[in-house]
């Protein structure tokens, strides 16, 4: 039954005059919220008719905004949401835990919501799993669900999340599940202890990143001394952490789940009336024993409010930690079931939709296939076959209901096959010597914080693996490429036609600026093939030998420390690295004609060993391995034979 008064009323009526009175402070975020809500289901958004599958009834319906913020548009995703979970559901208890941010922190956040409410995701998953894999607590891998919250029954600014977490987990070897004591999950001061420890620590690092702004009242926060005092307060005050009693079931988690996924701050059978300017609203006071109580806002203070808990564009309300991540969810799930010898629920038979009364008939469906299927349309997209229609004066329907069509048709991928690309030839090169080919790629390396990245120019001889020029910049960019190729070649004074540099398809790579000036210095320039991975091996496999190096830091702290582990890492890798590749030569030996003195030492060596003791070498004289006398990238197929390319 629809409630007789709705946020959009309120909106609609007062909208207008709070627009005026607080349109400076208003964000796009904000007034696209409002928009939506006012223009929801009315006839701005257009409407749609709807027929009923039993008895025909036949109505008009006015277009949902489908925001999220609408209270009357999340009915729908809500339901398919709690389907989804349903099968998810362990046979054990379920415990509700809350982390809650202190007021010093909750200021900061409502001017950095992206910001901060990204920490406050990642240092409550965190604290869940560090003090739940801690053996002294109960030595597991354990899975939620959390979901943001940022208001209380007043509609006033309270971020917190709310964790639906299963009572036990994984034992930390993945063979056994570990269950909680009854009636107990972990120890809530100490999750509140290492939560504050987590969050302060990725705000401080966000502040050194320079990723959050302030404004106002907390504008002074700026300012480096000012935060580390805030910072020091708010690990002076006790963080509220607290854990409610498991649910009666798994049905008893759906239901509660149900009422915080998708809604935000109020929803419409809260409101009473809208009277006088004033809007009057139900709310608990949890105060006086969780009573109901009517409240009477202002229309202006009742918006206000309402805003004050948008989410940013893009931002993830519901998130999975631990084993119920997305990433391994449904393997994690089975194992659990396994070793609960739970049965894996049967997945929800699809409901069946009734066609709705404005689709194609079968004739219009036909004639819609048929111009489809012309000749002059076969190797066209949807949208390119429209757009002829349309110059040629004749609609017959969507963009997507071709798609629709060309899919129940089974024939949507076989158009895609049907474009046609540009051959690539698939490059051959060879390399029987130093400097005659040099192969070159740029490797992100992750900087202090999230999102930040330095970036690594190398250029390696493939027949020698020498790593003949490195550079690090805060960027991408073709003038950087072009004076980092120029100085690597100049240093190495390789005559003009000797030289074939082979790149990936990057946008650097292929750049102007790039290809001037190896055309310039009589350099053949090579690239791979498109979404081909190993058209560049050698570049790859050195990155992989770097960042797969013990010394290898996760995050650098700054370009000069990453200039620093690189110096060493590339004194290292040219002139100590044995090779597999080369011999068990190090690259410098190689590319500066050491290999036949070294090789010939070790010949001594192996045979000073075999005259000592020629019973322990069983075939015959031991030999060192010798250097490749040519290295290839793609090296062709013998004559006769047909590669798996060739034979497609």
């Amino acid at each position: 039954m629809r409630p007789t008064l709705e946020v959009a009323d309120v909106f609609r009526r007062h909208g207008a005059a709070f627009r005026d009175h607080h349109g400076a402070h208003l964000g796009r975020v904000e007034r696209r919220v409002m928009a939506a809500i006012e223009t929801c289901r009315t006839p701005a958004l257009g409407g749609h008719v709807e027929q009923c599958g039993d008895c025909g009834l036949v109505r008009c319906v006015y277009n949902s905004c489908r925001n999220r913020h609408c209270p009357k548009c999340q009915g729908l995703a809500r339901a398919e949401w709690l389907e989804a979970r349903q099968a998810e559901l362990l046979p054990v208890p379920y415990f509700h835990v809350v982390f809650t941010l202190p007021v010093p922190a909750a200021e900061i956040a409502f001017q950095n919501k992206r910001v901060v409410y990204a920490i406050l995701f990642r240092a409550a998953a965190e604290a869940l799993r560090d003090v739940a894999a801690d053996p002294r607590h109960l030595g597991a891998e354990i899975g939620a669900v959390a979901v943001l919250h940022s208001w209380g029954q007043a509609m006033t600014y309270h971020p917190h999340l709310h964790c639906i977490v299963p009572a036990g987990g994984l034992s930390l070897d993945q063979t056994r599940w570990v269950a909680c004591r009854p009636g107990f999950l972990l120890p809530v001061r100490v999750l509140s202890q290492r939560f504050r420890e987590l969050f302060v620590a990725r705000l401080r690092a966000a502040f050194a990143a320079g990723e959050l702004r302030f404004s106002g009242t907390l504008a002074a926060l700026a300012e480096p001394a000012a935060f580390a005092e805030r910072l020091a307060a708010l690990l002076g005050v006790e963080w509220v952490v607290y854990a409610k009693p498991p649910f009666a079931g798994p049905d008893a988690v759906l239901a509660y789940l149900g009422r915080y996924t998708h809604r935000v701050a109020i929803a419409n059978s809260r409101l009473i009336e809208l009277a006088n300017g004033a809007v009057d609203f139900t709310w608990k006071d949890y105060r006086d024993h969780g009573k109901t109580k009517v409240m009477t806002l202002s229309a202006d203070e009742f918006i206000r409010r309402f805003l004050l808990h948008t989410v940013p564009d893009g931002f993830h309300r519901i998130r999975h930690i631990g084993f119920m991540a997305n990433g391994h969810r449904t393997e994690k799930l089975a194992l659990c079931r396994t070793l609960l010898a739970a049965p894996t629920p049967e997945p929800a038979a699809p409901s069946e939709r009734p066609a709705p009364a404005r689709s194609l008939s079968e004739p219009e469906r036909n004639a819609v296939l048929s111009v489809l299927h012309e000749e002059r349309f076969q190797d066209r997209s949807p949208a390119a076959v429209q757009a002829t229609l349309l110059d040629e004066g004749q609609y017959l329907c969507s963009i997507r209901t071709m798609y629709r069509i060309l899919q129940q048709e089974g024939e949507s991928g076989e158009r895609r096959d049907q474009l046609v690309h540009p051959s690539y030839r698939k490059p051959e090169l060879l390399a029987t010597a130093p400097n005659q080919l040099w192969s070159w790629d740029i490797t992100k390396l992750r900087g202090p914080v999230k999102w930040t990245y330095f970036y690594l120019y190398v250029i390696i001889d493939v027949f020698s693996r020498y790593v003949t020029g490195w550079m690090i910049a805060y960027r991408e960019g073709a003038e950087l490429a072009k004076k980092f190729i120029e100085e690597a070649i100049g240093k190495h004074q390789v005559p003009a036609g000797q030289l074939t540099i082979h790149a990936d398809r990057g946008r650097v790579m292929r750049s102007k600026p790039v290809a001037f000036l190896m055309a310039d210095l009589g350099v053949t320039k090579s690239h791979s093939r498109p979404y081909v991975s190993d058209d560049n091996p050698y570049s790859e496999s050195q990155f992989r030998t770097m960042k797969y190096r013990p010394e290898f830091p996760d995050r650098f702290g700054c370009i000069q420390d990453s200039r620093a582990f690189c110096q060493q890492f590339f004194q290292w890798y040219n002139e100590e690295h044995r090779h597999s590749g080369i011999a068990l030569l190090t690259p410098a030996m190689v590319h500066f004609g050491e290999t036949q003195t070294v090789l010939a030492h070790r010949q001594v060596v192996l045979d000073t060993a075999y005259q000592a003791h020629p019973d322990r070498f069983v075939r015959r004289p031991p030999k060192p391995m010798l250097l490749p006398s040519e290295v290839w990238i793609n090296k062709p197929a013998p004559s006769g034979e047909t590669t798996k390319e060739g034979s497609q």
